[in-house]
């Protein structure tokens, strides 16, 4: 009646369509369980209502602490995992052990290698079945790990994609050659715990501030050794507190790109080495020893990579 024919009707269409849609809504409310929706609100609240209200500024020793940037990290990390969660809820783990990897990675490779260890240790799933499960949760971890460079720090990525690239082209590979060898036994469900939750955000963000700072003091104190140091002990422990500290000091022009990629590269080897040893303790001989081979590939086609820069 006013003269805005066209926005009435695309209004209109909108309506339609979500009317068209509701029995799916429906039936996504129901499934959904108290704790998700708890969750989900937890995570809404840390990056809409505390991530905007934080001071951006620098303090602490070394001027290596920044609120803002420390929670934008717990954001981000927060998010990946809250992404693979769903994933694995409207997917279905059950579809295979190699999908539970491939999609279990993406919110984490450690507790997806230790539940697929599991799986073994238990009998549920052939060896050769959840080492290649375990190998491409673990290639997913590569490609996280550029995805957060990228965010925070294409310079280092710059450097680090060929290590990346390669090793998770060929762990790909790998992961593929021992699920086309292995017995197609099926496999249950993995269960990877609860989407959200404030303790991991805050250890997140303790972990990512200690290693910041101790990046830099080491980097002050004993140079490039100190930075690659600090990568590889943090790595045997977490692979994304190390990768967002790097990426946001080279953002902040207090880490060169090749130091930080380096560093990076080494936490994400020590990371491996602690799953392999824990596909091998868990899991038994047979998944250990295939997942510890097929590690090796991945790490020595990363290195050569990295070296022919």
């Amino acid at each position: 009646g006013r003269g805005a024919l066209l926005l009435a009707a695309a209004g209109a269409v909108a309506v339609a369509g979500l009317l068209s849609l509701k029995p799916f809504v429906n039936q996504w409310a129901r499934s959904l369980t108290a704790r998700e929706i708890h969750a989900t609100l937890r995570f809404l609240a840390i990056s809409v209502l505390v991530l905007p209200v934080l001071p951006d500024e620098s303090f602490g020793p070394y001027g290596a602490l920044n609120l803002r940037a420390l929670w934008l990290m717990v954001v981000l990390i927060s998010g990946l995992s809250f992404l693979g969660y769903w994933l694995v809820k409207f997917l279905g783990a059950g579809r295979g052990v190699l999908v539970t990897g491939v999609v279990g990675g993406l919110a984490s490779s450690t507790a997806t290698t230790l539940s697929l260890a599991k799986f073994a240790r238990d009998k549920k799933s052939a060896p050769l079945t959840v080492a290649a499960g375990i190998v491409a949760a673990n290639v997913v971890m590569l490609a996280r790990i550029g995805v957060i460079i990228a965010a925070l720090s294409p310079a280092t990525l710059v450097v680090a994609a060929p290590a990346l690239g390669a090793a998770g082209v060929v762990g790909a590979a790998v992961a593929l050659a021992i699920w086309r060898a292995a017995p197609k036994d099926g496999g249950g469900e993995v269960t990877l715990g609860n989407p959200f939750e404030i303790r991991p955000a805050l250890y997140f963000a303790t972990l990512i501030a200690l290693i910041s700072v101790l990046s830099a003091y080491a980097a002050d104190k004993f140079g490039d050794a100190g930075t690659y140091a600090i990568g590889f002990i943090s790595g045997l422990a977490d692979a994304d507190a190390m990768t967002l500290s790097a990426s946001r000091q080279v953002a902040t022009g207090s880490l060169f790109p090749d130091i930080a990629a380096g560093a990076i590269l080494l936490t994400v080897i020590a990371n491996i080495v602690t799953k392999a040893v824990m596909a091998l303790s868990i899991g038994g001989r047979a998944t250990g020893a295939m997942v510890i081979a097929a590690f090796a590939v991945i790490i020595a086609a990363g290195g050569v990579a990295f070296l022919a820069l």
